[in-house]
């Protein structure tokens, strides 16, 4: 474990919880009732971004000086974890998906949890070609996305079938409209 991983990952983790328990707290208000743009959304996207970027700190140390990458299992699922949460709040300033951050942050931190406090003998650094490693960001890119996407479709998914039950709950209040959530990162219904 290097220091910047100690140094960095605890309030990483941290922030992640607070934002995390500004999701959950964010989670008991009416989307409808609320401000515009609701008051817990400011709060959740700050705690969210300060975790993203003292998580990516404390991976910094998963390449040495010579630009081999340790890609051990708890390195490669915290900057996967890394990644996804980048992606969910690259989309949360253009559109209200935060919600989905309710399954995503606490992961995150769960991931750099793991990473910083169980020390693994984790393989040698591999020094990879550059085409390797645009393939390895490109790969991880693409999965992060595609897990928002997923998380996204089955939150829709809930919500429409709440919706068609009429068992409104107060989660289901605090999820922004169908249509809007339908427009957003890849589910609208003009790309069908």
């Amino acid at each position: 474990m290097s220091i910047n991983a100690s140094l960095f990952g605890v309030p990483a983790v941290l922030a992640y919880l607070a934002a995390a328990w500004a999701l959950l707290i964010s989670a008991r208000e009416d989307y409808l009732a609320t401000d515009d743009p609701p008051r817990w959304r400011v709060p959740t996207l700050a705690f969210g971004w300060i975790a993203a970027v003292l998580h990516g700190l404390a991976s910094t140390g998963d390449i040495d000086a010579a630009g081999a990458i340790n890609l051990g299992f708890l390195n490669a699922l915290s900057l996967t974890t890394l990644f996804i949460v980048g992606v969910l709040l690259l989309v949360a300033l253009a559109k209200p998906v935060e919600k989905l951050g309710i399954i995503i942050v606490p992961l995150a931190a769960l991931a750099l949890t793991l990473k910083v406090s169980i020390p693994l003998v984790s393989p040698v650094p591999k020094d990879y070609s550059w085409p390797m490693r645009i393939h390895i960001l490109v790969s991880m890119l693409a999965f992060s996305l595609l897990n928002v996407a997923a998380l996204q479709a089955i939150l829709l998914a809930l919500q429409e079938w709440r919706l068609r039950s009429h068992q409104m709950s107060r989660f289901n209040r605090s999820l922004p409209p169908l249509q809007t959530m339908a427009r957003g990162l890849c589910c609208s219904p003009s790309r069908w």
